[in-house]
């Protein structure tokens, strides 16, 4: 007994190949992302009731978006000091006066990025000096100031609300988270 190849042949008849060529083509489901709505930056860095001024580790510094007093009158560090501590803001209460390297982490990481209203409208930071919580070495009467627009820091009566020139001294609260 010999091998038989065995052949398979299959047919398809013309009429059923066009049949199937003609079938649509499946289109893939579209994929859907939803996109994030684009995040304002300066609104980003609000959190715990003010704008940060730095973060690390979820704690940092957080400070007050306006000053505590109109632009037209001054206040005394003493009254600047109580104003902070009454401040109830966006739910919280324990604002306080900054310190004068705070003001500093304020005017780098703020001012000079014209955030948190530490600019005037011509883009210069504000010509207005700021109470710190510090006081003159060996002076309890002496408060610090410091001022946005040079960075330096200074020594004025604490019960004082204006200085020389008619400068007036402005409070801007602070709270750590």
């Amino acid at each position: 007994m010999g091998l038989t190849s065995l052949v398979v042949t299959s047919w398809i008849s013309p009429s059923r190949i066009e049949a199937v060529q003609q079938q649509p083509v499946p289109k893939k489901k579209p994929t859907t992302t939803t996109k994030a709505a684009p995040v304002d930056p300066i609104k980003a860095l609000y959190k715990n009731g003010g704008i940060i001024v730095w973060e690390k580790d979820g704690h940092g510094l957080v400070v007050a978006e306006n000053d505590l007093n109109p632009p037209e009158e001054g206040m005394s560090q003493k009254d600047g000091k109580i104003a902070c501590e009454n401040l109830v803001l966006k739910g919280f209460s324990d604002w306080r006066l900054p310190t004068s390297a705070e003001c500093e982490l304020m005017r780098t990481n703020l001012c000079s990025k014209n955030i948190g209203n530490l600019r005037d409208p011509n883009g210069k930071p504000v010509n207005y000096t700021y109470w710190t919580s510090e006081k003159i070495s060996g002076n309890p009467h002496m408060g610090v100031l410091y001022a946005f627009h040079n960075g330096l820091t200074s020594g004025f009566g604490s019960d004082g609300s204006n200085c020389c020139g008619g400068k007036i001294f402005r409070v801007r609260a602070v709270r750590e988270f």
